[in-house]
This record gives structure tokens, C-alpha cells and sequence, in this order.
């Protein structure tokens, strides 16, 4: 994951560099290193960026379907 992809994933999910740190388990200066291609991310944590994208995405799609069924 370049730090390009990480801040749109981060934006997709309307996070704050804060938020997503706390989310990983981590200091908000890992994210902010990240971002901007100072340090990798290690691989597991790329796995769970992707796991907060996929359930977001998962929670989107499902509050939109609910909006749809409501009369």
C-alpha cells in the first residue's frame, strides 16, 4: 500500500490520522509516517486497514439497503 492509498482508505472512512491510530492500535505519528512514505506499514496492519475498508463498505451498503426498504 503506497501512502497515497493509505490517505484515501483513511478518507473513505472519515478518519483522522487519530482515528485510524487508535483504531490499529497505534501512535498517530505511525499514521502520520506512513502517509507520508517515511516508514512501511508492516503487513498485518496493512491486513486490517483493509478488514476497516471491507466493513465500512460492508456497514455502507447495509444502511443503504435499509434506506431503500423503508416505506
Amino acid at each position: 500500500m503506497k501512502p497515497i492509498e493509505l490517505k484515501e482508505v483513511r478518507a473513505r472512512l472519515g478518519f483522522t490520522q487519530e482515528q485510524l491510530a487508535t483504531e490499529l492500535g497505534v501512535h498517530r505519528l505511525s499514521v502520520i509516517r506512513w502517509e507520508a512514505g517515511m516508514n512501511r506499514i508492516p503487513p498485518m496492519l496493512k491486513l486490517a486497514i483493509k478488514q476497516l475498508e471491507r466493513e465500512h463498505c460492508q456497514a455502507r451498503d447495509e444502511t443503504r439497503l435499509l434506506q431503500t426498504q423503508v416505506p
